[in-house]
This record gives structure tokens, C-alpha cells and sequence, in this order.
């Protein structure tokens, strides 16, 4: 949090009120930046997701097989305990992707501002 508040003081340095606003390499490298974030948030969010599609497919071929049974009762609340054993699982992950992020957020954001090299 301290980093950024001195990014944002270094920002009144690198662009004074009234002067210029970033060029169109600047604008790219945000671009740039936001797609690794996006790419990051689906690494995180991609295993859940793949798993908990294969546990309601799974409910809905046993509920195709077996239609008298009420199986979304059993499915539902077994697909949330699921789910949250995934989450816990890939949570050792995400200090990982989250570290990463940050880093390369500090690094653009000192290039922008050509604090840093």
C-alpha cells in the first residue's frame, strides 16, 4: 500500500496538473499489463471451474440414468463441498500469481513514470 501511495506521489512529479498525458507506448504497455492480469485471473479460476463442470455433468448423466432419484439434492450440496476443497487446494497458488502481479504492476508502474529502470 506504501508503494503505491509513492507511486502516486512520483505521478504528480512524472505528469504536473495541465501537462501532457501518456503517449501511445505508455497506453500499450497498460494494455499489455492488463492482459497478463487477465491471464493470471483464469490460471487461478481455471481448475475450479473445469472441475466443478465435470461433477454436474457427471449429476447430470446420473440423473438421465436414474430419473426417479432426486439426485440434485445430493448433487448440489455435494458440489459446493467440492468446490470449496478445490478452492483450498489451488489457494497455495494464488500467493504465487498474486506476487508475480504485483511486481510486474510496481515495475510498470515505475517505468510509466520513469522513477525506475
Amino acid at each position: 500500500l506504501l508503494s503505491m501511495i509513492q507511486m502516486l506521489v512520483f505521478s504528480f512529479a512524472a505528469f504536473p496538473i495541465g501537462s501532457g498525458w501518456w503517449t501511445a507506448e505508455q497506453m500499450r504497455s497498460i494494455a499489455d499489463w492488463s492482459a497478463w492480469m487477465f491471464v493470471a485471473s483464469l490460471t487461478l479460476c481455471l481448475a475450479p471451474i473445469v472441475s466443478l463442470l465435470i461433477i454436474n455433468l457427471a449429476f447430470g448423466v446420473m440423473t438421465k440414468a436414474a430419473p426417479q432419484l432426486n439426485i440434485f439434492t445430493i448433487g448440489f450440496s455435494f458440489a459446493q463441498i467440492t468446490g470449496l476443497v478445490i478452492i483450498a487446494l489451488n489457494l497455495g497458488n494464488f500467493t504465487n500469481h498474486f506476487e508475480n502481479q504485483w511486481e510486474r504492476a510496481l515495475l510498470l508502474m515505475c517505468q510509466l513514470l520513469a522513477v525506475c529502470k
